[in-house]
């Protein structure tokens, strides 16, 4: 018997209920119960985690910009007082204060390339030596 041999069903297919299997419609009525409380459970959780991400994602970046426009403000007046304090040293008679200004002396001299001891010592030199004829 092959399968275009099988017989025709007339009907609908029955319930699991008609055949005799299953539970019975107060057991299935609270497990679907327990199941909606369960979802509903689980969705206010999900939207009461979602609430708090949010209000933390909002002061996380409100600190950021607070931080931000604070370091941005500290640099200006850093670079304001820089500014401020090249003027003056340009302002000074003796040329050679201007070059030794220009110099960072106290940079590493294992960084620099060469040995610059020497070159310092000239700077410094003739920085004293202008201001003592001066």
């Amino acid at each position: 018997m092959d399968l275009m041999d099988a017989p025709v069903e007339d009907g609908p297919m029955p319930s699991p209920g008609e055949m005799g299997v299953g539970l019975d419609a107060e057991k299935m009525a609270a497990f679907d119960a327990a199941v909606n409380k369960r979802r509903e459970d689980e969705n206010a959780l999900v939207s009461k985690n979602q609430a708090e991400a949010k209000t933390q994602l909002a002061q996380l970046d409100t600190e950021r910009q607070t931080t931000f426009q604070g370091r941005m403000q500290a640099n200006r007046e850093k670079e304001q007082v820089k500014m401020e304090q090249m003027a003056a040293e340009n302002e000074s008679p003796n040329p050679w204060e201007r070059v030794v200004s220009l110099v960072d002396l106290q940079a590493d001299a294992v960084a620099a390339a060469g040995d610059t001891s020497r070159m310092r010592q000239v700077f410094i030199q003739m920085k004293n030596s202008a201001k003592a004829s001066a």
